[in-house]
Order: C-alpha cells, then structure tokens, then sequence
C-alpha cells in the first residue's frame, strides 16, 4: 500500500478483497497465518500501516508466536506469543515491528458485529478497562480457548452456502466478546496503592479529557479546570505517572492527529490548521516542525 496515498481512517474498503475469503462486507474481515509464515501480501499490508492512521472499527490481533510492535495512541505495545491486543475505533496505531516468524490471527470488527448495544453498563465497563489496557497477556489455555472460538468464526464465514451465517457469525462473536468480558475484567492491575490508585486515575481521567479535546483546545488550563485541578497539580501528577508532562500529551496528540490528516489525500495544510484549532497556517507550520523536525510541506512527501 502507498504510504503516501494512505487514507486517514482504516477501514474495511481499504482491505483487498483478495486478501481472505473469511468475511462479510462491511462487518467482519479475519486473516491468520498459525503454522506457517505470514503471507507476503498480508505482510505487505501491515508494513503499509507504518503511519499514525485512525481506525473506526475495532481491530483484535491474537499472537501465538513471535512478536508485533504496534504504537496505540501513542504507547507502543510489544505483542508477544499469548497476547491479546484489541484497538478501539476512534484509536490512532501505527505498526513499528512485525518479526519473521510471528504467527497469529487478525480480526477486524465493525462496532455491530459486537452485539453489547443490549448491556451498556458492560459495554460501558468493557470499553473503559480496553481503552487502558490494549494489550493482554492471558493464559495459555485462554489462549486456545480464543484461537478455538476464532476458527469457528472463520468456518462458519467461509459457509457462503449457509442461509443462516450472518447469525451464526454474530453469535460467536458475541461469546467471544462475552469471554473476554470475564477474563478481562476478573484480572485488574495488581499492586497499586490507594495514593498511586488516585494518581492513576487523575491520569486517566486527563486522558480522556485530551482525546475529547485536543484538537480544539491546547491549553493546560482547561484540561485542569475540566477535572477542577490546578495546572501546577495536574501536570506534577502526569508527569509522575507517566514521566512526561500534562503539555507533553497535549502536544503529542495534536502532533499525532497532525501526522494523520497530513498523509490524508486530498488535504491540505491549511485544512490541517483549521481543523486543529491554530491561528493561521504559519504558526500551525512552526508548532509543527518544531516538534517533528519537518515542516509540514515537507512531511506530506515523505
């Protein structure tokens, strides 16, 4: 894929239809290579997600050997033999890393296909303990538990003849997500104390605030006077937790979003200015470079 030519969002349109025949258009797409090495075209695909890029579905990647490196709203995640990394849509990934003998599967989701719309409050629960905790090491036999779960998904979709596959596939996905429900969430973080709990959740919680905000506001204040801090405060606890600054995140979402919307076809870079909130095209340029070492005329053709 053209990195250059690379959309913003990732979506199902962007997968060739080649690529695997287990799927439904527009709902569900799933690849995997357990025994063998990664087919050159899908290796290819992955490789061209190099980039900062969106996503509006939910990607889950099961790794059975070897090791992916893949950035998820800024943090890179090691994805290593028995874990489990789900991205949300709404999410940011690049892929920085996939070594030769990694072995695994992909599914691609539509938020749909989930089939939770009928519980919010797991939903609710769910989406909140994933949106910190993207990547999961779980047991071994947790882990045949979801490759088994995964091939009956993939047979069920490869039964074209099947009247009732979409139903079928929906149901198995739904004990899938239901599984991970109980597994996920009967495991929380281990070894925090009360006074690190509140610092972390302040963290979290700044987060939040940021992806909800950052393109139109990026002042420190009010991201403090949103969670009724001050600035001072706010950005000490931030920096203790995840040893950058509260400006820091600021910046890096922006630059983030910046990165993604440069590499977009058909925007420009006053687009990019206006829709990041900066005064004018010069200053966004300067913020820019500054913080990539690039002006952003000279990003887009990288």
């Amino acid at each position: 894929m053209d990195n250059q030519n690379k959309m913003l969002e990732m979506n199902f349109s962007e997968i060739p239809e080649t690529i695997t025949d287990a799927r439904i258009d527009g709902q569900i797409m799933l690849f995997d290579n357990f025994g063998r090495f990664m087919d050159p075209e899908l290796r290819k695909l992955a490789e061209g997600y190099c980039f900062p890029t969106h996503t509006d579905i939910t990607i889950i990647i099961l790794c059975t050997k070897g090791e992916t490196r893949i950035k998820v709203n800024l943090k890179e995640e090691s994805v290593q033999q028995n874990n489990v990394l789900i991205i949300l849509p709404g999410c940011i990934f690049e892929i920085n890393y996939i070594s030769q003998d990694f072995e695994g599967a992909v599914m691609l989701l539509d938020s749909n296909v989930m089939l939770l719309n009928e519980d919010a409050v797991l939903s609710m629960s769910l989406r909140r303990y994933l949106s910190s905790h993207h990547n999961m090491l779980v047991s071994s036999d947790n882990i045949d538990y979801f490759k088994n779960l995964y091939c009956m998904i993939k047979h069920a979709l490869q039964e074209k003849e099947n009247v009732f596959r979409s139903q079928i596939v929906s149901k198995f996905c739904q004990i899938l997500v239901y599984s991970a429900c109980h597994i996920f969430l009967q495991s929380p973080p281990k070894g925090i104390n009360q006074e690190n709990n509140r610092k972390q959740e302040i963290f979290d919680k700044f987060i939040r605030v940021v992806e909800s905000n950052y393109m139109k506001e990026h002042r420190i204040k009010f991201y403090a006077d949103a969670m009724c801090l001050s600035a001072k405060y706010l950005s000490s606890v931030i920096k203790e937790v995840s040893g950058k600054y509260a400006s820091d995140w600021v910046d890096e979402y922006i630059i983030l979003e910046a990165k993604a919307l440069l590499k977009q076809k058909g925007i420009n870079i006053q687009m990019v200015s206006d829709k990041l909130n900066f005064p004018n095209q010069s200053f966004f340029g300067r913020y820019f470079k500054q913080h990539t070492g690039y002006s952003p005329k000279a990003y887009k053709k990288l």
